[in-house]
């Protein structure tokens, strides 16, 4: 359990009051049981086990984001401008309850900037990591789900209560200072070559511009097959994201960029895009003018992803299975927005 981890009254207290406000009547926790949960996470997780005073038991994830306890992968692995502890709170709290999606139950939640408490208390979702499903289809209705929450969300005012991180100038900026500093003196080339950095970087000034003329809408910010789950039964598949600790007001096609990073071909990842764009309305289609600028604007999401993960000091090392040579992808991806090289739908 972490350093300076909250005590078990003081967590019941908030939980019991959640549990009030959404389940009714005046429950109480007979029995409680915590756990640090086994999987890797950026924060302090913990899995309770509770049983309440008309018998039920329910299995809870309690995420602890108190900048004090962040894990020291987290602050590696992200710059902490871009990190606001109360911004999954405000995400699930003020606009993933108000969503017809699946979406993990929010319980509880807590923010007392004084106290430094920024907790939430959600359902432990059961399904399976999209990345360890094979089947093309899963993904493709991944896609379409994603579609649809760009959809809803497109409806929703960026309001400052949600604290969502906005994509800017400053912000696209911020990721190709981090990737220059640890990535950019080691493996920079000549100048003007094609596999330098300085080159990388040039065509990723354009990729800002770019993207800053796009229409923007709530994003999840890192739409990665590790944070969807995907539960399977009789009615068919449930599609449940995960993790929107860097949910953002930005280009919906990151999200999309996210979904198809990876070790796939094109026809298989043509087939995902397909999906989203066949899951899109009319007005969503329109937005992007032509399929071409919606083709070039994916590419450049895509590279910004790499550049933002060359950002991440070399000391920060991935789970095996999710490693990847981003500096290859962004190099390719590049050469790729530079040229136009598009393919039709």
């Amino acid at each position: 359990m972490a350093e300076n981890a909250a005590d078990n009254e003081e967590i019941v207290t908030v939980l019991e009051k959640g549990l009030r406000e959404r389940l009714g009547g005046s429950l109480r926790i007979m029995q409680f049981d915590r756990r640090q949960y086994e999987y890797w996470s950026s924060c302090s997780l913990e899995e309770l086990n509770i049983q309440l005073d008309d018998g039920r038991r329910m299995t809870l994830l309690f995420k602890d984001f108190s900048p004090h306890i962040l894990l020291e992968a987290t602050q590696l692995a992200r710059h902490q401008s871009l990190f606001d502890p109360a911004r999954e709170i405000c995400v699930y709290t003020k606009l993933l309850n108000r969503l017809p999606l699946r979406t993990a139950v929010c319980y509880a939640a807590k923010i007392d900037v004084q106290m430094n408490r920024y907790w939430i208390f959600l359902e432990k979702v059961s399904g399976r990591e999209l990345y360890k499903i094979a089947e093309l289809s899963v993904w493709e209705e991944v896609a379409r789900w994603l579609a649809c929450f760009h959809r809803l969300a497109s409806e929703v005012s960026p309001s400052s209560e949600l604290r969502l991180l906005d994509w800017d100038r400053n912000c696209y900026q911020q990721c190709l200072e981090r990737a220059r500093f640890f990535r950019g003196p080691k493996t920079n080339a000549g100048a003007g070559d094609a596999n330098g950095f300085d080159w990388m970087a040039a065509v990723y000034t354009d990729v800002i511009e770019h993207l800053l003329r796009r229409p923007k809408s709530v994003i999840h910010g890192e739409f990665y097959a590790s944070n969807v789950l995907i539960e399977e039964n009789a009615t068919g598949v449930q599609v449940c994201p995960i993790d929107w600790e860097t949910a953002g007001w930005g280009p919906a096609l990151i999200d999309l960029a996210a979904l198809v990073a990876g070790r796939w071909d094109e026809e298989q990842r043509s087939a995902m895009v397909r999906a989203y764009w066949n899951g899109l309305n009319d007005a969503q289609r329109n937005s992007w003018g032509t399929k071409p600028v919606f083709q070039r604007t994916l590419i450049g999401c895509r590279m910004h992803l790499a550049i933002q993960m060359l950002g991440r000091p070399t000391e920060w090392e991935p789970p095996a299975e999710h490693k990847q040579d981003w500096y290859r992808d962004a190099s390719q991806l590049a050469a790729d927005f530079k040229s136009a090289a598009i393919k039709d739908l």
